[in-house]
């Protein structure tokens, strides 16, 4: 283990070793065999949810004792960097206060774009209007008149991996996403483990902790894969390549491992040619890349821009990017 980011990957092998899929196998011939032998449906329901609840133990425990392994491992991963603590390893409380300084954030970034649309220059000369205000002065442009301009919303697109490795780090990237709909022309959010699905409407519709609720619990997309960035992408690529224009700034957040799976590069190398720019926000640091099962040194060369985002101050210079001071 080389990463804090591979425990879902390792509990899955602990809960694999200790024989889960077979347990889940004999949990559904349990319930096969008790109907068969006459017992009612309340009856069958109350030992199903009794071992279901035995099985969830077992693979909390498996968590857990990776969790202990990667306190014990990887050290060095427990220290923020300049001071800060990582997403990834807030209490709940902290994560909470972590939520509302990126509200502050999106705040700012949505107060910086109407200031910049009340300041930037006005549109072309518009001569037939100028001509017609003047019309009293025998033609001669006094006054003149300029076409409006449309404000300069750039359309977003975020693909965001919601798996048990970056549990932590996903609640605030959703934040994020969630409060880039309200910033932006047109957003468009997907989330994935294995398989894709769209959360947009879910996005705009629900309150930003239910939202965000939802989208981590497997609402839009089953949770129980491995996760899978080349099926990921290559389904995307697919079925939803009609979201990306040249307009569209493209996001991906996640580790980028992989499970061992083949990567598809060529499906992100497609997003990029449709895009205006491609960023990766990758929760690892650099020196991580390419270890154990992380894909990230392959999908890092396709991208214009990949940011590692830790801590606040890291999701600040990823907004600076978005939304610049100019």
């Amino acid at each position: 283990m080389e990463s804090q980011f591979q425990q879902g990957f390792y509990a899955r092998r602990l809960l694999s070793a200790a024989g889960n899929s077979n347990a889940q196998r004999d949990l559904e011939s349990i319930s096969a065999e008790l109907r068969a032998r006459g017992l009612d449906v309340d009856g069958i329901e109350v030992v199903s949810d009794a071992l279901a609840n035995a099985l969830r133990k077992v693979e909390q425990a498996a968590r857990e004792e990776v969790e202990r392994q990667v306190r014990a491992r990887v050290p060095r991963l427990r220290q923020a960097a300049q001071g800060e603590k990582r997403f990834s390893t807030l209490s709940r409380e902290e994560l909470e206060r972590a939520q509302i300084a990126v509200r502050r954030l999106a705040e700012k970034l949505k107060a910086r774009l109407v200031r910049r649309e009340r300041t930037k220059k006005r549109g072309a000369l518009n001569v037939r209007r100028t001509l017609r205000k003047n019309l009293g002065l025998g033609g001669v442009p006094a006054s003149l008149a300029f076409r409006s301009r449309r404000p300069e919303r750039p359309d977003v697109v975020v693909l965001c991996d919601v798996s048990d490795s970056v549990r932590n780090v996903t609640r605030v990237m959703l934040l994020f996403v969630h409060t880039l709909q309200s910033l932006f022309h047109r957003v468009r959010s997907f989330v994935f483990v294995s398989d894709v699905g769209e959360v947009t409407e879910l996005f705009r519709k629900a309150d930003v902790s239910e939202a965000i609720e939802l989208a981590v619990a497997g609402k839009a997309i089953s949770l129980h894969a491995n996760s899978n960035y080349g099926h990921a992408l290559a389904s995307f690529a697919r079925d939803h390549l009609g979201a990306v224009s040249r307009k569209t700034t493209f996001i991906v957040i996640g580790d980028g491992r992989n499970n061992f799976n083949p990567p598809h590069v060529w499906a992100l190398q497609d997003i990029k040619r449709k895009a205006r720019r491609l960023i990766w926000i990758c929760p690892e640091e650099r020196y991580a890349f390419g270890t154990g099962d992380s894909e990230m040194l392959l999908y890092s060369r396709v991208c214009h821009q990949v940011a590692t985002v830790q801590t606040l101050k890291d999701l600040e210079e990823v907004a600076e990017v978005l939304v610049p001071r100019r």
